[in-house]
């Protein structure tokens, strides 16, 4: 092997390149090049192993993979073509989720789009969490019973895309101290819950903040944070009409509350970059 392979930098640089190799547009493939390749360099050495497998491992926009390295679900995953693979199947042994932690370790990145697996995190300790590395979640499932597995305490980015009324439960806020970045979505009467509030203000780190209209105490807590810079405020579709004089007034309370909470705590309402979005 070449003595530049040894240089930990190089190595890196070299596997962060084959990590962002394409497929042709015009190909579909269940299994990506970039990723077939890292798990190729894996097996090669001992040297290429750790870097290769951090590599391989870091985005996830499923929990199959994670799963399958579960002895008794490989072949269920890897031999069915049903999506529904996972009906009936008894939840993850405690012996069974050390298979599972294996490489759970190494994601940086896990988008979720479903919950039709995570039935099997059931038996699972509350308090654990599986994913300790984890800086960004996209969380885009209808409920958060499962939530609590993902909040590691370094994340720093999160998507959520409805409120559920366990939400507070999960503490968001404080399994996830150094979150910076948080987007809530949601619809219909969910956006007046006050779990979205209590959400909100469990966070003490924020940067950027997206979410429905919050209550004066929500308004108040964010006030507080030095490090915010920018709040947007989505509304639920249809889009409220604005016209509405009562609408107008309590947009203008809100905003004044805001304000005048900031002037007390010394807080420069300028830092702020507060939007109004739609989705």
């Amino acid at each position: 092997m070449h003595q530049a392979l040894l240089v930990p930098e190089v190595l890196l640089d070299i596997f962060a390149h084959v990590k962002q190799i394409g497929e042709p547009s015009y190909a579909y493939v269940e299994k990506p090049l970039s990723r077939r390749s890292l798990a190729a360099l894996a097996t090669t050495c001992k040297t290429f192993y750790e870097p290769a497998m951090d590599f391989l491992w870091a985005d996830m926009n499923t929990l199959l993979p994670l799963l399958g390295c579960v002895t008794r679900l490989h072949p269920m995953i890897y031999s069915s073509a049903q999506k529904s693979w996972s009906r009936g199947i008894e939840p993850l042994s405690e012996l069974e989720c050390s298979q599972f932690l294996r490489h759970s370790g190494r994601v940086h990145s896990m988008y979720v789009p479903s919950d039709e697996e995570l039935h099997l995190l059931r038996a699972l300790p509350f308090e654990i969490c599986l994913f300790p590395k984890l800086l960004s979640l996209s969380w885009v499932v209808i409920f958060t019973r499962y939530l609590h597995f993902f909040l590691a305490p370094t994340l720093r980015i999160c998507y959520i895309a409805i409120v559920q009324p366990e939400l507070p439960r999960d503490s968001i806020g404080t399994r996830c101290a150094v979150l910076e970045n948080l987007d809530i979505d949601t619809m219909g009467v969910m956006a007046r819950a006050p779990h979205l509030s209590e959400t909100v203000r469990s966070c003490k780190a924020l940067v950027r903040l997206q979410c429905p209209p919050l209550d004066s105490a929500a308004w108040k807590h964010l006030s507080t944070i030095p490090t915010l810079l920018n709040v947007s405020k989505s509304f639920q579709i249809p889009r409220p009409n604005w016209t509405r004089t009562n609408s107008v007034l309590q947009l203008s309370s809100t905003l004044r509350l805001f304000v005048s909470v900031m002037h007390q705590s010394q807080t420069s309402p300028q830092s702020y970059n507060i939007q109004n979005s739609s989705r």
